[in-house]
């Protein structure tokens, strides 16, 4: 990536990582930095895999780094807007060019579920921000999910209620890249089983316990 594009992903990295650490609540255990990171881990692999020019590049990784920034709202209710109109803000503070910033206005919407992608690099940002739910890391980032929804909304979804909703989620979600079809889409499909798997009376007994123990300490 030549040094113009590489400088506002530089910029957009410190910019992203300023707000995660100091103006996003620690309640939103979930869409933080370190998910920003995983998602920009995942967007250089497709990049890579794609072989995508500098500029689409500096969209994707600029997009990816600002992503999720609508959070400083601290709800997920409208957060792919919010993070769009503070990423044209600080576009403009970085002087680029209307049609750049427009790239990743659309970008980040892109992301609102249902995504709708309408090029490869939306695709591949989307897949990216969801890449975790075909890989042996969806059960970890689940429970961050449920933890941080619990913290926004003040309601503790029983394990039946949050695997009810992953359930209806990973059925309704498609990958859009070849890539992700590939790869991706096997183990989404393999956590969606395990997820349909039905408990033994044991293990269903054993929930219910932890469950009630949880509400009454």
């Amino acid at each position: 990536m030549n040094s113009s594009r590489l400088s506002v992903v530089s910029e957009a990295k410190k910019f992203a990582t300023d707000i995660f650490r100091n103006k996003v609540s620690e309640s939103i255990t979930y869409h933080n930095l370190l998910h920003t990171e995983d998602v920009i881990a995942a967007c250089n692999k497709m990049a890579d895999y794609y072989q995508l020019n500098d500029e689409d590049r500096a969209v994707l990784f600029t997009a990816g780094w600002l992503h999720d920034i609508g959070f400083i709202k601290g709800r997920p209710e409208g957060h792919e807007e919010e993070g769009a109109n503070i990423a044209v803000w600080f576009l403009a503070s970085q002087s680029e060019s209307p049609e750049f910033t427009s790239q990743v206005r659309q970008a980040i919407l892109a992301t609102k579920i249902p995504q709708s992608p309408a090029n490869l690099v939306e695709e591949i940002l989307c897949d990216a921000d969801l890449f975790h739910l075909g890989t042996d890391a969806f059960k970890q980032k689940s429970k961050l999910l449920r933890q941080e929804m619990g913290n926004i909304t003040g309601e503790q979804f029983s394990k039946k209620e949050w695997k009810k909703r992953n359930t209806k989620f990973l059925e309704d979600h498609k990958y859009f890249t070849s890539y992700a079809k590939e790869k991706l889409q096997p183990v989404q499909n393999e956590n969606l089983q395990q997820l349909k798997k039905p408990k033994s009376k044991e293990d269903e007994e054993k929930s219910i316990r932890l469950e009630n123990q949880k509400k009454n300490s």
